[in-house]
């Protein structure tokens, strides 16, 4: 007599070799023309990848004609779910995200062409009236003290020779002094245009002359400290060549050798000094700090990205440098020609003699001064933006920069998000940023996940992925 149950084991056999148990009905993929498409369960997909949209079921609404809740949505756009990602709101000069390399690179040559009459023209007014008053106090100190010398009587030269060269020395310094605050200055023009263009802001050269005004003697202060630093640097390393020679006359060779020594070592620890305190002045002025406390700040905030500041501000140094050479060189060497082109045989007479040499200097002067005053905005915008890029990885600072975009920034009651500091590591900015910056209704920031709270927007559920491995019931059936 034949099992009945014989008669089901092929079949049994074939739905267990599908990796189906038995009993259960084979799934049958709807037809096109019974498919609802508000009854289908969407597919599983990698965690961090969109799925692939599909294709509009028939008679339902195309692309860009409708969203949820009869919303509309144009073509290509996602609604975006509670972990979707979106690219960084970008309201000013960068968008409000950790800076990429490329970002860094391209940002402060776009300050010239966002806002040029207050970054270039803040750098031609500080730069130009400095530039002529150096050449005529230089002009004058050395026409002075060569008139000295010449009307000195040969005993007394000597004597002469040095109080007037004391003399010119001290002439000499007003100009290093008057660039000196010149740049100070201009490096704090040009860090508040960076800020406020960061947000969106666009402010005129007066606006921001006097918002850095009160902060001026500190940033003059900053930079007379650079140059103590720098002359202690090179008193130290004369002085120690002259004990040298003067143990014994026949030591220039270990005396050459040393200074060399001691030079490099020197520019090695002021280019060190001069990477860790770069930020300075943007802590000077935007986070209205004094000079020691500034330094301090920079310091921290250069910890662990030492080598990227010191790359960035290397690469975009030897760029304008590269170009300034590009364009002046040829520049003078053409102006060198059409003088000798038009004046071959040259003037024996005062004013021929003025002509040929004061036309080409003024033109070199004229085009010299607007490549360098190009190159300073240029190398302070850069600047002051890896001081906001490493505020915004250690800090959170797109979270209060966003926050202070979204609710109107100078029309609100908030603070100016540049003076609030937190704490400076990666760590805390990261648990500050996942909170995203939570606004009157929590809704989720483009570029970060949602804020948690009660009208935060969930994403859908989707089904678990299914799985490779076999179960507990089909091993034991097996």
């Amino acid at each position: 007599m034949t099992d009945p149950r014989s008669q089901h084991q092929p079949e049994q056999n074939s739905a267990r070799s599908d990796g189906f148990d038995p009993g259960i009905p084979a799934f049958t993929p709807p037809s096109a023309g019974n498919f609802d498409p508000a009854t289908a369960v969407p597919s599983w997909t990698a965690p961090g990848y969109p799925t692939t949209p599909a294709a509009p079921a028939p008679g339902g609404p195309g692309p860009g004609t409708g969203g949820p809740n009869g919303s509309y949505s144009p073509p290509g756009y996602t609604r975006p779910g509670a972990n979707q990602w979106q690219a960084a709101p970008k309201p000013g000069l960068i968008p409000l995200r950790p800076l990429a390399f490329g970002t860094l690179m391209g940002a402060p040559f776009r300050v010239l062409t966002r806002n040029p009459r207050a970054s270039l023209g803040s750098a031609l007014l500080l730069q130009a009236p400095i530039s002529i008053l150096s050449m005529v106090i230089a002009g004058f100190g050395m026409v002075w003290f060569s008139d000295r010398i010449a009307s000195a009587s040969s005993a007394d030269r000597d004597e002469i020779a040095i109080g007037s060269g004391a003399v010119l020395l001290l002439l000499l310094l007003i100009p290093i002094l008057l660039s000196a605050f010149s740049v100070a200055f201009l490096q704090g023009v040009l860090v508040s245009e960076v800020s406020r263009a960061t947000i969106g802001e666009k402010r005129r050269m007066g606006e921001l002359w006097k918002a850095v005004w009160p902060r001026v003697g500190h940033l003059f202060l900053f930079s007379l400290l650079q140059i103590a630093v720098m002359i202690v640097a090179v008193a130290v390393i004369a002085g120690v060549v002259i004990a040298i020679i003067a143990t014994n006359t026949d030591n220039w060779g270990w005396a050459l050798l040393a200074g060399f020594l001691l030079g490099a070592a020197f520019f090695l620890l002021f280019a060190w000094l001069l990477i860790k305190t770069s930020l300075v002045p943007s802590v000077i002025v935007l986070e209205r700090r004094g000079v020691g406390a500034a330094i301090q700040r920079s310091w921290r905030l250069t910890n662990g990205y030492f080598w990227k500041t010191l790359g960035i501000q290397f690469l975009v140094n030897a760029i304008v440098s590269a170009v300034s050479q590009i364009v002046v060189f040829p520049v003078s060497i053409a102006v060198s020609l059409l003088t000798t082109l038009f004046m071959p045989t040259g003037e024996t007479d005062m004013y021929g003699a003025v002509i040929s040499q004061a036309v080409p200097s003024l033109i070199v002067g004229v085009i010299s001064l607007l490549i360098g005053s190009i190159s300073v905005v240029i190398q302070s915008s850069v600047v002051a933006l890896i001081y906001i890029d490493l505020r915004m990885r250690k800090e959170g600072l797109d979270i209060d920069l966003l926050r202070y975009v979204e609710a109107g920034a100078t029309s609100s009651n908030l603070p100016d998000p540049f003076t609030i500091v937190r704490s400076e590591s990666a760590a805390s900015a990261g648990q500050y940023r996942s909170g995203g910056p939570a606004g009157p209704q929590s809704f989720a920031t483009p570029g970060y996940p949602s804020a948690p709270g009660p009208h935060a927007p969930t994403g859908p559920s989707y089904p678990a992925p299914p799985s490779d491995a076999p179960n507990g019931s089909e091993t034991g059936n097996q």
